[in-house]
């Protein structure tokens, strides 16, 4: 349970991690089309031809960082889900060796009350030979 706990922990805080990135390139994104946009004051379509590329490079940035960011969400959650499944290998193997261990214990116990039958049906037939020899 303690590390079911910790690997939530550790998924929440992979998860404000991704968030935080994302709102840091979002943030850096929008200060730089704010500035090209206050450094340009006639409409894109009046623009010299050199502004043009520097907004779509611009844009194939951000899908760069966006990619990026996505592709860092994915790999976290891929980390967490791996320690997840060793996490649930060691419990199973733990629980089969309990399954194990009270399987064995039952059988004693059964072979022991098996004994305890066959000693007692012994005595009863000896308690019936006793009695009737006397």
């Amino acid at each position: 349970a303690d590390d079911l706990e910790e690997m939530d922990l550790k998924w929440q805080m992979a998860m404000l991690t991704m968030r935080a990135r994302s709102v840091i390139v979002l943030v850096a994104m929008i200060r730089a089309f704010r500035q090209i946009k206050n450094q340009q004051t006639m409409p894109l379509w009046h623009s010299p031809p050199q502004v043009l590329p520097v907004l779509i490079m611009r844009k194939s940035q951000f899908d760069v960082l966006s990619y990026k960011t996505g592709l860092e969400s994915v790999e976290a959650r891929l980390v967490v889900y791996q320690q997840n499944e060793n996490v649930f290998e060691e419990d199973i193997k733990l629980l089969k060796l309990n399954v194990m261990l009270r399987d064995n214990a039952l059988v004693k116990l059964r072979k022991k009350f098996e004994k305890a039958e066959q000693e007692r049906d012994e005595l009863k037939l000896k308690l019936e030979n006793f009695q009737t020899s006397s």
